[in-house]
């Protein structure tokens, strides 16, 4: 299987200053993913938590396309 917990790092560590956070932890796991932020409460976590989730879902489904699947890999 590609490295996509790696690439999945890559992308949430790049978009750190774009979006106004900073990681403090994070963990990748198979079905999700763990991380604890520094955020700017007037950006508010909800905002960059969909701002996250939408570019690596965007990211990961372009580079991996086995990923665009709904069906779980057997």
């Amino acid at each position: 299987m590609p490295p996509i917990d790696q690439r999945l790092k890559e992308l949430i560590q790049e978009k750190q200053a774009a979006y106004g956070y900073e990681i403090l932890a994070m963990e990748i796991m198979p079905d999700h993913v763990h991380l604890i932020l520094d955020v700017d409460p007037r950006m508010g976590i909800n905002k960059v938590v969909g701002q996250i989730k939408g570019w690596t879902a965007h990211a990961i489904r372009e580079e991996f396309p086995f990923m665009k699947s709904k069906l779980p890999l057997q």
